[in-house]
């Protein structure tokens, strides 16, 4: 995963000026995670150095080495006359489509404006969303888990998923393996409100029924999706959504997490082998 910080993060390391211990240990997990990959450019970092004093320049030495080691150089705009010119520059420079962004304290709008979705240390609170990007970049590719009883109302659950989805820069398409195909709720309305393509894998006999399941997909979306049903003999029974590499995965129905549900726990991942091994398993459907 590509993490790209906003310098008041970088500041607070290197002047060891973090607010509380919690947001210091959070930091030091992210920068010591062997899968991130970090972005910078040399503008980036002499404009870090440019407000650091005299005393903070040993651990500017350090943290330099951590991301020529294992960060991604790009080349410097030639025209970036600020810190934020370049930071806006290295983010349209990324060429993948999974971008961590992280600051201390919320930035400008003009910041947020073209750099959306900024995880915010300040902000951090389980299960938002500024939590969630947090411990995904902690944590990945293992699995980040939230329980029912990490939520308080039911709009806090279809607000995780609409966090999920906003989390790439854009979502070719989302696969979702869904055995019952529940349809009552209001996980999925990031992707209808987005229009994004959609391939839903289900389970279902005999053509009537197959015609009326794909239908109600299709209304559900109010866009042409793509439904593939298990072939004859095989088994499926899964909640699992893949799009860009994440995985959410579901012990209970969609339509019953809900904080009034005795128990179940959602699964979130970043994993790019771990997408690709579950996506061979579209083999066992084939499309109506």
């Amino acid at each position: 995963m590509e993490i790209l910080f906003y310098k008041d993060v970088l500041l607070r390391y290197l002047s060891n000026s973090f607010e509380n211990q919690q947001d210091k240990k959070n930091f030091y997990k992210i920068l010591n995670n062997e899968n991130s990959s970090f972005l910078f450019s040399k503008k980036f970092l002499k404009f870090i150095k440019s407000e650091l004093d005299e005393e903070d320049e040993m651990l500017y030495q350090s943290l330099y080495t951590k991301l020529a080691d294992d960060g991604y150089n790009i080349r410097s705009s030639e025209t970036a006359e600020t810190f934020e010119e370049e930071l806006f520059h290295i983010y349209s420079k990324s060429q993948t489509n999974i971008v961590a962004h992280l600051a201390y304290q919320k930035p400008t709008e003009e910041v947020l404006s073209k750099i959306p979705n900024m995880a915010i240390f300040s902000e951090i609170e389980k299960p938002n969303f500024h939590w969630l990007v947090a411990q995904l970049v902690i944590q990945h590719p293992h699995k980040v888990d939230l329980k029912c009883f990490d939520f308080q109302e039911n709009i806090e659950v279809d607000l995780l998923f609409e966090s999920i989805f906003q989390i790439p820069k854009h979502i070719k398409k989302v696969c979702i393996f869904n055995t019952f195909c529940n349809l009552e709720h209001d996980k999925f309305r990031y992707l209808i409100s987005e229009g994004i393509k959609v391939e839903y894998y289900t389970k279902c006999s005999g053509a009537r029924k197959r015609l009326e399941r794909q239908e109600s997909i299709n209304q559900k979306f109010n866009h042409q999706t793509k439904t593939f049903f298990t072939k004859p003999k095989e088994k499926a029974h899964g909640r699992r959504i893949i799009f860009e590499n994440i995985i959410i995965s579901c012990d209970n129905d969609f339509q019953n997490l809900t904080v009034n549900a005795a128990d179940w726990v959602i699964d979130v991942q970043y994993s790019e082998s771990d997408a690709e091994e579950w996506l061979k398993r579209c083999e066992k459907y084939q499309e109506f």
